[in-house]
């Protein structure tokens, strides 16, 4: 078996369809709506109106509706789209369950979006500060300077730290 790079005992996770489509959300409030639909189903699992979902609400019609992914999202749960007396909309046959397990699945893929969309904000202004200054060079680590330091780098250096 070739070396993959992993730490020993690292253990390489599949991410379940539910998780592969709550990543593929590019809106945390899109997962913030998808995180409290849910919850209200775990909690009230028998209650009618938390089980139909209307696309005439602006919010749900906005953030579920209108976003393939989402509603995706909300397939792989269970939800079933269909039109009732007219208007669209999402229920949630009887037989399906919403647990705290998808609900856990939404919050790790909001932290993981946020996450994202921080680094692309860093990754911007980074490049902004190279587009402005070509000369700045991108910072390093301390162990990433050691490690192409040179015999004359290593005497200027031990001489500075006495």
């Amino acid at each position: 078996m070739a070396y993959a790079g992993y730490a020993p005992g690292h253990r390489v996770v599949e991410r379940t369809p539910l998780e592969r489509a709550l990543r593929a959300i590019a809106r945390p409030e899109t997962l913030d709506l998808l995180e409290r639909l849910s919850k209200n189903v775990a909690r009230a699992p028998s209650e009618a109106k938390y089980r139909k979902l209307k696309r005439a609400n602006a919010t749900i019609g906005r953030e579920i509706f209108d976003d393939e992914r989402a509603m995706r999202a909300m397939t792989t749960m269970g939800w079933i789209a269909e039109t009732i007396e007219g208007s669209e909309c999402l229920t949630l046959p009887r037989g399906t369950t919403t647990t705290m397990r998808e609900v856990r699945a939404m919050d790790e893929a909001r932290t993981a979006l946020r996450r994202r969309l921080e680094e692309e904000m860093r990754a911007k202004i980074r490049a902004r500060a190279m587009a402005n200054d070509p000369r700045r060079a991108a910072p390093v680590s301390y162990t990433h300077l050691r490690a192409h330091e040179t015999e004359a780098d290593l005497v200027c250096r031990l001489l500075l730290e006495k």
